[in-house]
């Protein structure tokens, strides 16, 4: 048993929002250790587009893409059904960066970090709150030995379905229908300079330009549908006959893989000295594409905040989760009431600027 870090801070998770967390912390002074339970860079069932204020913060922490081998610069969002279409431009730069791209280089500007000591296949399997310190005890998955390490504040960033989150009792079901995700890669030159939506009864496709020759598409659907298991892909881009027709010929990368349900949330933002952050915190549906860009905004709050954290600082990150929740339910509906998502898709192509407005509204700041 050793306290040798009790000065020091924990994030929990090696993804984006992690990584992420553990650079910002390291470079307003503090001394990080960072646990991953996998190996580093890691890959993620996901949309692959960051919008505008999302981007604005990774450049700020030093994160640049090569616009045409490692990321695509999109101009806006095109939502399809049937027959009915819109358009909108987004108002800052929006990026789709492959997921191990994304974590590949916040990886590598994390191990430049001075002050900051990433422990990969390091499990966190106990966590002892106290009034002014959290005792953790970590797991090495190649050894298997234990250490227990003190710090003064813990950052519980590991996703979905975060064991963090269940440790300390903090876990809720998620409200409304449950969800599943998938996705595929595309080796394609983009035909269009936006993220595309394709909606059918339930069940949407997402195609996202990741670089000059490669797309990704992704899927999100309610679990009460049904689809063949064994031939889900095809089942799935069967629904969409004109996006199919697009990817005719193409060739499909060897990396399917689904990804849900997407089934809880937490209660609350912080319990004790651990802060919930990214979709630890809260996941409500990546319907809208802003799960990134929410996620680096208030995990830059909390940074920022939390040796103070205040009931307003609380209510800033609340109230861009609030925003988002507003967007996503109402994509939710639309999702499963064709008739008013298709009337609606028409009354707003006759006001273009609507869609841009709200898309200026959705991107989380």
């Amino acid at each position: 048993m050793a306290y040798n870090n009790a000065n020091k801070l924990a994030v929990i998770g090696g993804g984006p929002i992690g990584l992420y967390t553990a650079i910002r912390l390291s470079r307003l002074g503090y001394k990080v250790d960072l646990f991953e339970r996998d190996q580093l860079p890691k890959d993620k069932v996901c949309g692959q587009g960051i919008m505008p204020a999302g981007v604005r913060i990774l450049e700020e922490a030093g994160i640049i893409f090569d616009e045409k081998k490692e990321a695509f610069s999109f101009q806006g969002v095109e939502y399809f059904s049937a027959q009915h279409y819109v358009k909108g431009n987004l108002h800052g730069k929006a990026l789709g960066v492959e997921r191990k791209v994304l974590s590949s280089k916040l990886y590598e500007k994390a191990l430049s970090c001075s002050g900051l000591t990433i422990y990969e296949n390091s499990l966190v399997s106990n966590i002892d709150m106290h009034d002014s310190y959290v005792d953790i005890k970590v797991k090495n998955g190649k050894d298997n030995t234990a250490v227990i390490s003190r710090y003064k504040y813990i950052f519980a960033c590991d996703g979905l379905h975060s064991k963090t989150r269940e440790k300390l009792a903090n876990a809720n079901k998620r409200a409304g229908p449950l969800r599943m995700g998938a996705r595929v890669h595309v080796n394609q030159k983009p035909w269009s300079d936006c993220v595309q939506v394709y909606w059918n009864d339930g069940v949407e496709a997402y195609v996202t330009p990741i670089s000059e020759s490669k797309i990704e598409v992704a899927f999100l659907w309610f679990t009460h549908k049904n689809f063949d298991k064994k031939n889900l892909l095809q089942d799935l881009l069967s629904r969409f006959p004109s996006l199919e027709r697009k990817m005719e010929g193409s060739l499909l990368a060897n990396d399917f893989r689904g990804y849900g349900p997407f089934a809880k949330v937490s209660n609350k933002m912080q319990v004790g000295r651990c802060f919930f952050i990214g979709d630890a915190y809260r996941f409500l549906d990546g319907i809208t594409g802003e799960g990134v860009a929410l996620g680096l905004s208030s995990a830059k709050i909390v940074c920022d905040r939390f040796y103070r954290f205040s009931f307003l600082d609380h209510m800033k990150i609340a109230i861009m989760y609030r925003k988002y929740k507003f967007f996503v339910d109402i994509c939710l509906f639309l999702s499963k009431h064709t008739k008013i998502r298709n009337y609606l898709l028409d009354l707003i192509n006759r006001r273009s600027p609507v869609f841009s407005y709200l898309l200026r509204l959705n991107d989380a700041n």
